[in-house]
């Protein structure tokens, strides 16, 4: 009986979209939101996304 052939399992490629804003950008634009915004406490995830929007526009 011949020997099986090892078949390579496919691996899973991870995709990364272009279109995705830099997190260095997002954080520095929702860093200067804080700012702007007078250095609110808590708020922290409300300027990330709205610096996310602006750079999904």
């Amino acid at each position: 009986m011949p020997a099986k052939k090892k078949v390579a399992s496919p691996r899973k490629k991870k995709v990364v979209c272009s279109c995705a804003p830099d997190v260095d950008k997002i954080r520095e634009r929702a860093y200067l939101i804080w700012e702007e915004k007078g250095r609110p406490g808590n708020s922290d995830v409300e300027h990330w996304l709205e610096a996310e929007q602006q750079f999904m526009v």
